[in-house]
């Protein structure tokens, strides 16, 4: 702790055990939020991010001519999610992973008849990077889609 003394001459005068116990705790402290950060950064495995989306869509195919006509009503529904992640450190493996469902309702209506149907399909999606801060990186990526067709009066494919 340190005293301003009075006087002509206005000087500072610390105690020295006052100071030292300062220097001590704050020596611990430091310490100790060091060793609790270095346990934090190792982990076998961090789920960094997550994040998706919902999307709903119409579509509709109408065509007519000289008396023939064909309608086409197509709801979508489409529920994604995707997380990124790492195993150990983000420059050794980092995953990012991603998918969801789909589902369609489709209608068809023309002249020689009408048809009705519903479909769900799954896409999936994962990409791999491995020894991104190294001059030697590779990604290994792998995706699973199912885009949904309409072939008209059959359906969709």
């Amino acid at each position: 702790m340190c005293v301003r003394a009075g006087g002509r001459r206005r000087s500072w005068r610390c105690k020295r055990a006052g100071l030292g116990s300062t220097a001590f705790i704050g020596c611990v402290l430091a310490l100790a939020s060091a060793v609790s950060t270095a346990e934090e950064e190792i982990a076998r495995f961090r789920l960094t991010d997550i994040n998706g989306y919902l999307a709903v869509g119409y579509l509709l195919d109408d065509f007519q001519s000289d008396g023939s006509f064909a309608r086409s009503p197509q709801w979508r529904e489409k529920l994604h999610i995707r997380t990124r992640s790492y195993f150990y450190h983000p420059a050794l493996l980092e995953m990012i992973i991603e998918g969801g469902p789909t589902f369609v309702q489709h209608d068809y209506e023309s002249n020689q008849g009408n048809s009705e149907g519903e479909d769900s399909v799954f896409s999936f999606g994962a990409q791999f990077n491995f020894l991104a801060r190294k001059l030697y990186p590779f990604t290994v990526y792998y995706r699973l889609e199912h885009p949904n067709v309409s072939t008209g009066s059959l359906g969709n494919i």
